[in-house]
C-alpha cells in the first residue's frame, strides 16, 4: 500500500513536470519583487525608509505583505484550477478511476503534487527577493550591502508560518477545482472569497473567520494589533486545513458520477 502510493505521487509528479505549472510559478513568484524593485526606484520616501532601517529585514517585509496578502492565495487557487483542468480537457478523469488505484490514493496523491509545488513557489520567492534586492542595491550605488546580514532564520520562519496558514486554503481549492468540471467555478469562488476577505479585513477586526485572510495574518501578527497567541492561529490554521482536504474527500468519494 506503502508503494502504491509513493509510487501513485511519482505519476502524478511526472504528468505536470513538463507543463506550464512550472513557468506558472516562477512568473508569479517573481512578481513581487520585481514591482518592489520599481517602487524602490521611483520613490526615494519608500527607499530611504528601507535603507534607515535593516535594509534586508525592509525588503523582504513589503515584499511578503503583499505576497501574503494576494499573489500566494492567487497562485494557489490558479495551481489547483490549472491541476484539475489538466484532467478534465483531456477526459481522463473516469479513466483515472478505472485504474487499480484507491479513491484515496489518486485524491491525495495529486494533493501532495499540489503541496509540492507551493514550497517550490516559497523557495522561487525567497531567491527572487535576493536577487531583487542585490540587484536594487547596485542600481541605487550602495555597494557594502554585502556587509549587511541576510536574515536566513527570519526568512525561514516567515516562510513556515506562511505555508502553514495557507494550507486551509490549497485544501479547499483543491476540493473545488477537482469537483467542478467548469474551470470558472472554482476560479470564480475562489477570487471572490479572496477579494471579499481582503475588503472585509479592513472593518471586521476578527480575522479567524476565513482561511483566506490566514496567510496574511500568520505573517503580520508580529506586527497587528490584534492579541491572538502564535499557538492559537497554528491550531485554526491546521484544524481548518484537515477539516477541508477530509470533507472535500469525502464528498468526491460518495459522489455517483466521477470525473
Amino acid at each position: 500500500m506503502k508503494y502504491s502510493f509513493l509510487l501513485g505521487i511519482k505519476t502524478e509528479w511526472l504528468k505536470y513536470r513538463h507543463t506550464s505549472l512550472f513557468g506558472l510559478t516562477l512568473l508569479i513568484a517573481s512578481l513581487t519583487p520585481i514591482m518592489k524593485i520599481i517602487s524602490c526606484m521611483v520613490s526615494d520616501e519608500l527607499y530611504g525608509m528601507m535603507m534607515h532601517r535593516d535594509s534586508w529585514h525592509f525588503f523582504l517585509m513589503i515584499n511578503w505583505k503583499d505576497t501574503a496578502a494576494v499573489m500566494l492565495p492567487m497562485y494557489v487557487i490558479l495551481l489547483n484550477n490549472s491541476i484539475a483542468q489538466t484532467e478534465y480537457r483531456n477526459n481522463a478523469w473516469k479513466q483515472l478511476y478505472a485504474l487499480p488505484r484507491s479513491y484515496a490514493d489518486i485524491f491525495f496523491s495529486k494533493f501532495i503534487v499540489v503541496q509540492v509545488m507551493i514550497i517550490f513557489y516559497f523557495l522561487c520567492f525567497n531567491l527572487f527577493c535576493l536577487i531583487a534586492a542585490v540587484l536594487l542595491f547596485l542600481l541605487k550605488g550602495v555597494h557594502n550591502f554585502f556587509q549587511l546580514p541576510i536574515p536566513w532564520y527570519q526568512m525561514l520562519i516567515i516562510s513556515i508560518r506562511v505555508y502553514i496558514g495557507i494550507l486551509a486554503v490549497s485544501a479547499i481549492q483543491y476540493w473545488l477545482s477537482v469537483r467542478f468540471r467548469n474551470f470558472m467555478i472554482p476560479l470564480g469562488i475562489g477570487l471572490s472569497l479572496l477579494i471579499g476577505c481582503l475588503l472585509l479585513g479592513g472593518w471586521v477586526k476578527n480575522h479567524l473567520y476565513s482561511p483566506y485572510l490566514f496567510p496574511l495574518f500568520m505573517f503580520s501578527m508580529d506586527h497587528s494589533n490584534e492579541h491572538y497567541s502564535l499557538g492559537l492561529m497554528y491550531m485554526v490554521s491546521l484544524v481548518s486545513f484537515v477539516l477541508s482536504l477530509l470533507s472535500g474527500f469525502l464528498n468526491l468519494y460518495f459522489r455517483k458520477e466521477k470525473g
